[in-house]
């Protein structure tokens, strides 16, 4: 990973967040270049699910860019492919997308109030609390009528990004802190991650004045 946008050879920049919100990231820029540098991870193609006339569709950014440079991005996963078939993931609460094109360059700029996660080690803890998540997001999926199949997306195309991981923290810490004699380390770090990120946001004023059951979101 690299800490500047400005360096010319790497195709992606997990912003550095604050150390008592590690692992997460406040932004995430993705670099498509005309032309491949072949030094390191040269993205070709970015996917992400964006809400597109009240529900979440896929999004596919190519360079050059001649779309809408503004997009509300859902939760759910980010996928960066490279030219070599390589793939970066990383996880979103929900947050704004903005693309700039210039010259030979497509910068995609995602930030959100929430921690973006990078998934690139299989048993990190940001990709455990990714995966963990959309566990919760599939099991509500899964949940609703199947004669309206739709609804479920509406919900996850319309939710306020803070509020819904607000609700999702909650529902790991519950899930999760009673039972940790069943879990490895990673899950201990899990719960105490979801303690932390309460507590911070309680005293940043950021945790929303009423944290519904996940049910009520979805």
């Amino acid at each position: 990973m690299i800490n500047q946008l400005s360096e010319p050879d790497f195709g992606y920049n997990f912003l550095p967040g604050t150390a008592n919100r590690f692992p997460g990231h406040p932004q995430l820029d993705i670099i498509l270049r005309e032309v491949p540098t072949e030094r390191h991870f040269d993205p070709e193609q970015v996917h992400f699910e964006a809400a597109q006339s009240g529900r979440p569709e896929a999004l596919t950014i190519t360079h050059p860019w001649t779309g809408p440079r503004q997009h509300r991005i859902c939760a759910g996963r980010i996928y960066i492919d490279d030219r070599k078939h390589k793939r970066v993931e990383a996880f979103s609460f929900g947050g704004t997308l903005e693309i700039t094109t210039k010259h030979d360059l497509t910068i995609c700029r995602l930030s959100s109030t929430t921690p973006i996660l990078d998934m690139m080690e299989l048993d990190s803890l940001s990709t455990t609390i990714a995966t963990e998540a959309e566990v919760l997001l599939a099991e509500r999926r899964a949940d609703w009528d199947p004669k309206h199949p739709h609804t479920f997306e509406q919900h996850l195309a319309t939710a306020v990004p803070l509020e819904l991981y607000a609700c999702i923290l909650a529902a790991l810490h519950e899930k999760f802190a009673p039972h940790l004699e069943h879990f490895d380390q990673v899950y201990h770090q899990l719960v105490a991650f979801a303690a932390g990120e309460m507590a911070y946001l309680q005293q940043t004023g950021q945790w929303p004045a009423v944290v519904p059951p996940l049910t009520e979101i979805l």
